[in-house]
């Protein structure tokens, strides 16, 4: 089965950092803030034999370094969710989950650390019992699931110290795209309240038996006074346990309820850092791609290589190297509401993800 990726490898270093898998595209949560309620594409469940056979070519031909079960839904709301993470694990690629947490029961919290992913992320958002009713989760209380999050840590820790656990914060200061569409949303407007959010949970986290050491968590919380709202912030608060901040936009203007400037020029990483594989197949450009506006091809019927192979996909990644956005659903993503906006969002893209990552991407380890 394998295959040569001689065409898109003049453009782009394989193994990839990660491809990311959907599962479903179904979930138990009714964010707010999620674009769920104006999905278009069909929901279901992707069929057991396509996961592995998507892992098998992936294994094969070293595509990539991890596989990530998410893009949208719940993964842990399809049927074969250990199953496809052990397949992975046996086939040698790196785990990774993005989950909202409300899964993390004791049993299947117990699976999960039995099968032993690289990497999980618990899309935790809104940090408080007040924002938590932005998820509209029905009778799971906002006690019970934070709760949740840390006995999976407590019990992680005893014996996998060496396993990571991403904890994500929302970020909504710079919201404002998505207000005509969802109106005013407050989860963490401001440094003040990032850094007050923050502290309580390493509070929390501190309290686990093997974690806890109170000169350390001093030192943590310190580090948490030297953080802004206006930064892409990871920070390591305990080894291999992370904070992330992620910004509350407008997915690619999806939401945006003014016409659209499309952008001509900029960058992504989308192709030469990851891809996405939606639950019926379709091969999708990036993972901010909740829609299926991206369709390059569908691995049902097509293997992986070839789609990557394929004119339009090297045309398009050719295109980000020379700042040229190809796509009309990129141009409507790097867009703005106004010629002047467009324009800023285009160069922005560029500035932020080639030259000054640095200085917005603040990774620290605070322990």
């Amino acid at each position: 089965m394998k295959g040569n990726l001689n065409k898109i490898g003049r453009y782009v270093q394989f193994p990839l950092s990660r491809v990311h898998i959907e599962l479903t595209n179904i979930c138990n949560f009714n964010c707010i803030f999620c674009p769920k309620s104006i999905m278009t594409r069909e929901k279901g469940y992707m069929r057991y034999d396509l996961v592995k056979r998507i892992i098998d070519e992936l294994a094969e031909n070293n595509i990539t370094e991890k596989i990530t079960f998410h893009i949208m839904g719940e993964p842990f709301m399809h049927p074969n969710i250990f199953d496809a993470m052990e397949y992975g694990i046996k086939r040698g690629i790196k785990i990774g989950l993005t989950t909202n947490g409300s899964y993390l029961t004791p049993e299947n919290s117990d699976k999960l650390i039995r099968i032993g992913i690289d990497q999980i992320n618990i899309s935790l958002q809104t940090p408080d019992e007040d924002s938590f009713r932005l998820r509209r989760a029905k009778d799971l209380t906002f006690e019970r699931y934070s709760q949740q999050t840390i006995d999976y840590i407590r019990d992680l820790r005893k014996d996998h110290e060496e396993k990571i656990v991403k904890i994500h914060f929302l970020n909504t200061k710079y919201s404002g795209s998505v207000r005509p569409a969802i109106g005013e949303i407050n989860v963490i407007n401001d440094t003040k309240t990032l850094q007050e959010r923050m502290k309580i949970w390493t509070k929390r986290i501190y309290q686990i038996e093997g974690i806890k050491d109170r000169i350390t968590e001093d030192r943590v919380l310190k580090g948490i006074d030297r953080i802004t709202i206006n930064r892409w912030n990871v920070l390591e608060i305990a080894p291999n346990i992370f904070f992330e901040t992620y910004l509350l936009d407008n997915w690619g203007n999806a939401m945006a309820k003014r016409p659209v400037v499309k952008g001509r020029f900029g960058y992504c990483s989308a192709l030469t850092d990851h891809f996405g594989i939606l639950w019926n197949g379709d091969f999708v450009l990036c993972c901010r791609d909740f829609d299926g506006k991206t369709i390059m091809g569908n691995v049902n019927n097509l293997r992986i290589i070839d789609i990557l192979n394929s004119e339009e996909v090297v045309f398009i990644v050719k295109g980000f190297k020379r700042f040229r956005i190809i796509h009309p659903y990129c141009m409507r993503c790097i867009g703005g509401s106004s010629l002047a906006s467009s324009i800023l969002r285009q160069v922005n893209s560029i500035f932020l993800w080639k030259i000054l990552k640095g200085y917005f991407y603040y990774q620290r380890r605070l322990f």
